[in-house]
């Protein structure tokens, strides 16, 4: 972990880390944290060897005093050769920032490993590893600003002090980086600016865990890592690690009482905690001294000293770095279409698991910048030739459905439509005034006369955009068009056709039955081209059959596809196909009732080969059997015992005996098998020839799509609408918001298609939804970007406890601050280190006081009747908010008695990683579940089945798991595609509780998204009565997919409408801003409430940019300049 504070005076860091251990040795003995007994120090960076340091000598406090005071000496420039001190002027004094201290510190089991069993090879693998981290800083956060403009360096000037004991007396293998605050840049020197490696920090932590998880791996030492790129050497317990851990024991139980919980504490209040519960400085023991105790601390834990295995150790792959990066783009691009050089060096080490080091990263990102696999844009952002080309084709689609279909109706036509639909309207609804808006009418015709493929429908939230679809949908049937929708999710997509009459389904479904459709057209029009050919006189186009099809499907000549109804194919490399019904013209064989029997018996024909010459020559005969009663008898006998028991039947055989038929029964029986063979190959084309024309193929097919929702869909997913489409022949109609949150996916495509398609606009004029004024005059200036003042506006509850003892304590001091920068002069050191410590406080106290606003927005809640409750929805920003507000309102509800007889499940809930990362070890923890989607043969799954991962092994890429019956598999992830991953997580479910489902189940009938109150809880089972008004029971041992159904993210409750939003606004947590806010409050009716621990900050939060990046924001770089922005 790397944690890192400003160095606020060049002469406490000497007096600290360089010269303490002289002053307190005379009365001290304990001074190896300060640079004694085998404490090392060393320059480090380009930037020592050009201040005449040396790279790796022992930093003297004079050298150190010097470089952190900014004194230098250019090599070049007006002053070369002359010394001189960087910093500015300030009310006559310069002012010059020492440096920052960026401090490398080792998983707890490396340093058990390192100080208590003196593994060498240990703690050099730490120094190391910090050195390589060091090297992606010094090239990618060295910078100045020259001249208005920031310029890269790439050099640093940094010294390292190791260090290995705690100031508890634990061991602890960390380096502090004393980072100065200078820069050369073509030999002028200049002052450091550090925001580039502040926001680096976390990209070079990846680093260091991945380089040392390398080194560690290579000595021979197994790790067990934590699906987030952090591990420890295995075989040490978490209890045992916990043993040596006393300064993060107290850091925790500092959070604890406070409330917060350590596991989600943020930077913030972890730095106030640690600096909280800090101890005097009194320099402590060397490791030499504590080793014999700590050894013996370590026995009474059970801990042995971690033995590296020769047989174990990982050597590093040839391509392990290119892999690295490939798979760190693929992941990437998943969710963005272009990203930062961080975002990509950190995916990169996280997905290499220790299988590469730095420098093989490097060059696997060089190597693909070259070969084109990354494109440099100009604002620095890296994207891909295939973002750039899913773009490019949307565009070019798009423009290409101008006036390319047709209109669904005329003008004259949709008029009189129109004038129909709102007097039929009337009546149902007993409104004699009820009638479209002006901005309705306008997009219900631009739909249905406009001539165009493609079309958008820009619309508010509250605009009536599905009341706007259910005359669409009636006036274009009316017309004999269909009309099919689909949208994001389930529940969308049900809303959308219990609201506007529209069939509809979900885009994935969409896009797979289109698909589908289309696969099945292909290898129809494939057979029937080959049936067409063979019954022309085509020579070898039969389809091939017994040992020759056996000998082509081992050598790959041919091969077998099937269709979604199943049916069977035989394809090969010259694109002919066959089905067994369009290639057995002649039948085989045939049966006929016997009349004379009432058609009690029948008897079997079947056409064989003569022997002989005959035979050779291609003669055949018909061989008949069966007719009589007693043959009928002993044939049902013999079926039935043949099912029941399997015993010899040869005794029965003599009465079903074969015999020549007679030369007109023969005759008569072909006869009927040549007309049977000629009745299935009709219908198996006519079977196929229906296949084709679903898949449409012509140009102006009347059928309209409507795609809901569209601006949450990808890049991917919309390119996929556009090429479905085009190849039915339809036309498609995309509504969405640009002002709503956007999709996970990569890309902002509905945002983007709108500059390329004709789009109508339901401005704010439409918005129907809003009931009061105060709703209103919200949403009306979120809609003119004054998002603050929106928020400033509403309803608020504001509790600031904590950060009122803060300010408070500080208020003198803060005062003082001000005072002297208003005079513009210099803060002192002391005054710099207190006012990063008062920040730091007030963070901690803003973690603190949300524990107020979450019990406030509980106890408020629990307060409302339980129809207020119904039309109630919270709305917040993590998922860790939405939890701990679960709780809150069901701790209030279960002391009103609204909650009765709880139990605790075993529940699942989805891990957030992407594809990609499923294909790695590394991602994975010990307890995952993985649910199986498909059959796999060599693991021993079954779809559906579910097994709990019980080990990783990220150098060989595989994971081990176990079965519910107990059987173990260990394969590498990417050999099963189709598989979905979760966590279990323990949840209390009582009767009276508000519940949504979170996954589809076909077999139960569940849908995502389902609402409903518990009417009946006991251990393993729920009885749930739906909103719908249904009743079902769930078996969580089967379906475990059910979650607290107060709390909504703001992301998942787009889409919702209800009279009343509690808004919960955590300024300390969370990723706030317009998108965020416009949803939030669009989703009331009439009253909207806010919970906060700051208001003033979340008026400045809530107006933040939130934008999801698109391939060509940017124009795209020549090579050499584009290497120069990122090398």
């Amino acid at each position: 972990m790397i944690s890192c504070k400003t160095i606020t005076s060049s002469a406490g860091a000497v007096a600290y880390h360089i010269e303490k251990n002289g002053q307190q040795q005379a009365n001290d003995p304990r001074a190896e944290y300060y640079n004694k007994d085998g404490v090392r120090t060393s320059w480090g960076g380009e930037g020592s060897a050009l201040h005449g340091l040396g790279i790796g000598a022992a930093v003297m406090p004079d050298d150190l005093a010097s470089v952190l005071n900014g004194q230098v000496v250019d090599i070049n420039g007006p002053k070369a050769g002359i010394a001189r001190e960087l910093g500015r002027m300030r009310g006559g004094e310069r002012d010059h920032r020492a440096g920052i201290d960026f401090t490398f510190s080792a998983p707890k089991s490396v340093s058990i490993a390192s100080e208590i069993f003196d593994a060498t090879a240990v703690r050099a693998a730490h120094e190391q590893a910090v050195d390589a981290a060091l090297g992606f800083l010094e090239k990618h956060g060295s910078q100045a600003r020259i001249n208005g403009a920031m310029v890269r360096t790439g050099n640093l000037c940094y010294a390292k002090i190791e260090h290995s004991i705690s100031r508890e007396l634990d061991p602890q293998t960390h380096t502090h980086v004393l980072i100065s605050n200078s820069t050369c840049h073509k030999g002028v020197w200049y002052s450091l600016s550090n925001e580039r490696l502040l926001d680096l920090r976390k990209t070079a932590d990846s680093f260091y865990k991945n380089e040392l998880a390398h080194l560690l791996q290579r000595s021979g030492y197994k790790l067990d890592f934590d699906g987030k790129g952090g591990f420890e050497i295995a075989g040490i317990s978490k209890h045992q690690l916990e043993e040596f851990s006393i300064r993060s024991r107290q850091i925790d139980a500092a959070l604890r009482s406070k409330g917060l919980d350590p596991a989600t504490a943020s930077f913030s209040a972890r730095q106030a905690a640690c600096l909280e519960t800090r101890a005097g400085k009194n320099a402590p023991d060397s490791a030499v001294a504590q080793r014999e105790q700590w050894q013996l601390r370590a026995a009474d834990a059970g801990i042995r000293a971690p033995t590296p295995s020769r047989f174990a150790a990982a050597e590093g792959a040839p391509f392990a770095g290119h892999d690295a990066v490939e798979s760190a783009i693929r992941h990437l691009s998943e969710r963005e279409a272009a990203f930062s050089v961080k975002d990509l060096y950190q995916a990169a080490a996280k997905m290499s698991s220790g299988r590469a080091i730095y420098s093989d990263i490097e060059t696997g990102v060089s190597v693909a910048v070259k070969r084109g696999d990354l494109i440099v844009r100009a604002d620095g952002k890296f994207t891909t030739p295939s973002s750039v080309a899913d773009q490019k084709l949307m565009i070019e689609q798009l423009r290409k459905g101008a006036a390319a279909h047709m209109a669904v109706v005329s003008v004259e036509d949709f008029k009189e439509e129109l004038a129909r639909w709102q007097s039929a309207k009337r009546l149902a609804t007993g409104n004699p005034n009820f009638c479209l808006s002006d901005d309705q009418r306008n997009a219900a015709q631009a739909i249905l006369t406009g001539a165009d493929r493609f079309s958008g429908v820009q619309g508010l939230a509250g605009t009536g955009k599905t009341t706007m679809l259910e005359f669409v949908n009636v006036a274009a049937k009316n017309a004999g068009w269909e009309v099919r929708g689909f949208s994001t999710g389930t529940d969308q997509a049900e809303k959308l056709a219990q609201e506007s009459g529209i069939k509809s389904t979900t885009l994935s479904r969409h896009l797979l039955d289109e698909r589908l459709i289309r696969h099945d057209a292909e290898l129809a029009r494939r057979a029937l081209t080959t049936d067409l050919r063979v019954r022309r006189g085509a020579v070898g186009l039969n389809m091939p059959k017994n040992e020759r099809l056996k000998a082509g499907l081992k050598s790959g000549e041919f091969r077998i596809a099937t269709d979604s109804s199943r049916r069977a194919f035989v394809l090969d490399k010259h694109g002919n196909a066959w089905t067994r019904g369009l290639s057995d013209h002649v039948v085989q064989s045939h049966s006929r009732r016997n009349l004379r029997h009432l058609g009690l018996t029948k008897r079997d024909y079947i056409v064989v080969r003569d022997k002989g010459i005959s035979g050779l020559l291609g003669g055949t005969s018909v061989l008949v059997r069966g007719g009589t009663l007693k043959s009928e008898l002993a044939g049902a006998v013999r079926d039935g015992i043949r099912k029941s028991t399997g015993v010899d039947m040869k005794f029965l055989s003599r009465y079903e005996g074969w015999r020549k038929a007679g030369l007109i029964e023969g005759i008569s029986a072909r006869g009927s098998m040549w007309v049977e063979g000629r009745q299935i190959a009709s219908a198996e084309r006519r079977a196929l020839s229906d296949a084709v024309k679903r898949a449409g193929g012509h140009a102006q097919k009347k059928e309209l799509w409507i795609h809901d929702e569209a601006s949450q869909a990808g890049q991917r997913a919309f390119n996929g609408v556009v090429d479905a489409t085009q190849g039915a022949g339809v036309k498609t109609v995309f509504l969405g918001d640009r002002f709503q949150h956007q999709g996970v996916e990569a890309g902002r495509a509905f945002e983007e298609a709108q500059k390329h398609m004709p789009v109508a606009e339901l401005g704010e004029g439409s918005i129907r939804r809003q009931e009061t004024q105060i709703a209103k005059e919200a949403v009306s200036k979120v809609l003119r970007g004054e998002h603050g003042a929106a928020l400033k506006g509403l309803d608020t509850y504001e509790y600031a406890t904590e950060q009122n003892a803060v300010r408070e304590k500080w208020a003198d001091k803060v005062k003082g601050w001000e005072a002297t920068e208003k005079a513009a002069k210099k803060l002192s050191a002391v005054e710099i280190r207190d006012r990063s410590l008062y920040r730091l406080e007030l963070d901690a106290a803003a973690a603190i006081d949300n524990q107020g606003v979450i019990r406030q927005i509980g106890s408020e809640f629990a307060t409302l009747s339980a129809a207020e409750r119904k039309s109630t929805i919270i709305v917040t920003a993590t998922n860790a908010d939405r939890r701990a507000i679960n709780e809150a309102v069901r701790s209030c509800l279960k002391a009103r008695g609204v909650l009765t007889s709880e139990h605790s499940f075993d529940l699942l809930r989805p891990t957030d990683r992407s594809a990609e990362e499923l294909k790695h070890a590394g991602a994975f923890q010990k307890g995952d579940v993985i649910e199986f989607k498909g059959r796999y043969a060599r693991i021993g799954a079954e779809k559906r089945d579910q097994a709990t991962v019980t080990a990783t092994n990220p150098a060989r890429n595989t994971i081990t798991v176990r079965f519910g019956d107990g059987r173990e598999s260990t394969f590498q992830p990417a050999m099963v595609a189709a598989k979905e991953v979760f966590h279990r997580e323990r949840v209390s479910l009582a009767t009276g509780d508000s519940v949504r489902f979170m996954k589809n189940d076909a077999e139960s009938g569940i849908r995502k998204g389902m609402r409903g109150e518990v009417v009946k809880s006991e251990p393993g089972r729920l009885r749930v009565k739906l909103d719908d008004g249904r009743t079902i029971d769930v078996d969580t041992s089967k379906y475990r997919h059910v979650d607290h159904g107060y709390v909504w993210t703001s992301y998942a409750s787009q889409g919702q409408s209800v009279l009343r939003v509690f808004l919960h606004h955590n300024t300390a947590a969370g990723r706030h801003g317009d998108r965020e806010t416009y949803v939030n409050i669009t989703r009331a009716k009439r009253a909207i409430r806010v919970f906060t621990q700051n208001l003033a900050k979340a008026a400045i939060q809530a107006g933040a940019k939130l934008n999801k990046t698109a391939a060509l924001d940017a124009p795209a770089q020549k090579l050499k300049r584009a290497q120069g922005m990122w090398m």
